[in-house]
This record gives C-alpha cells, sequence and structure tokens, in this order.
C-alpha cells in the first residue's frame, strides 16, 4: 500500500514545474476570491452611505480585473491540474507495461490478454480519478482556507459564532443522511 501511494509522488517529482504552478494559480484564485468579497464589501459600504464618484468606480473596476483576474487563474490550475494527471497517468502505464514486458510466458498462458488489457486500464483510470479528487481538495482547501480569513477579517465575532453554530446545525443534516442510508 505504502509503495502504491508513493508512485505518483515519485511520478511528480518529475514535474516540478507544474506542481509549482499548480499551487501559485491555486492560492492566487483563492487571494482573488477573498479580494472580490472585500470589494463586493466596500462596495455595497459605499452604496449604503449613499457617496458617489470615482471611489465607487474605482471599486467596480477592481472588481472586474479581479473577477478576470480570478476566472484566468481557475483556468490555468485546471490546465495544470490535467497536466500532471495526465504525467501521472503515462508514468504508471509505463511502470505497469515494464512489469508485464517482464514477467514469463508462463504467466501470459494463465491469464487472458484482454483481462490484462482491461486491468491495466481500470488501474490507471482509477489513479486518474484519485488524482483529480486530490488536486480538487487542494484547490477547495485553499479557497476555504482564505474565506475563512475574509470572514474572520470582516466580523471576528460573528465568524466565530459562524464556527460554533455551523457543527450544530450540520448534525440534523447527518442525522436525516444516516438514516436514508441505513434504510436503503
Amino acid at each position: 500500500m505504502k509503495e502504491t501511494l508513493a508512485l505518483p509522488f515519485r511520478l511528480l517529482r518529475r514535474e516540478p514545474g507544474h506542481v509549482v504552478r499548480f499551487a501559485i494559480t491555486s492560492i492566487g484564485r483563492a487571494a482573488l476570491t477573498s479580494f472580490t468579497i472585500l470589494l463586493i464589501y466596500r462596495f455595497l459600504a459605499g452604496v449604503l452611505a449613499q457617496r458617489e464618484g470615482q471611489s465607487l468606480w474605482l471599486v467596480v473596476g477592481l472588481l472586474l480585473l479581479a473577477q478576470l483576474g480570478a476566472a484566468a487563474l481557475a483556468y490555468d490550475s485546471r490546465l495544470t491540474e490535467q497536466r500532471l494527471v495526465t504525467a501521472i497517468e503515462l508514468g504508471t502505464m509505463d511502470r505497469l507495461i515494464r512489469h508485464i514486458l517482464s514477467l514469463s510466458a508462463r504467466f501470459f498462458d494463465g491469464h487472458s490478454h484482454g483481462d490484462l488489457v482491461h486491468s491495466v486500464r481500470q488501474d490507471v483510470g482509477n489513479l486518474r480519478l484519485v488524482t483529480i479528487a486530490t488536486t480538487q481538495l487542494l484547490l477547495e482547501g485553499a479557497q476555504a482556507v482564505a474565506l475563512i480569513g475574509v470572514a474572520v477579517r470582516l466580523s471576528p465575532s460573528l465568524a466565530v459564532w459562524a464556527f460554533l453554530l455551523i457543527p450544530v446545525a450540520a448534525v440534523p443534516i447527518t442525522a436525516d443522511r444516516n438514516q436514508e442510508l441505513v434504510g436503503r
């Protein structure tokens, strides 16, 4: 099991540029999303105070630029994610094929060629799904940390209450979900 989990990390060491690029675009996207929320807060504060003038237009312009930047970084992080997934897939496929080629002819007499090909494709497909899920977890984790930071920045006391009440509110939801699973 330990060897299986180590393989993707060894394959990622061959792609340091893409790993760094993925990290930078993920963090940048999270930062721009947080900045967008702060700009919306500033815009609404200006509108509610009935201020007019260039400062509101500046906020609107910055908001537009932040959204465009976040969209560009989201696109780039998805593109880089796919490059990383492809690198892991190809490296795993190469390793599996080398292993299959090292097996004896006796092994191939006892196993169907179609079964071998199916197993390799299924294993690589499963690794692809795990890799994509991991990168999504990292992307959304960066986003969550940034949004928590914004929540604390805007209203620390309200953020504390939210962090205390969200788990309490989740109890009935998870209990209902567990009942559905047991009822099946």
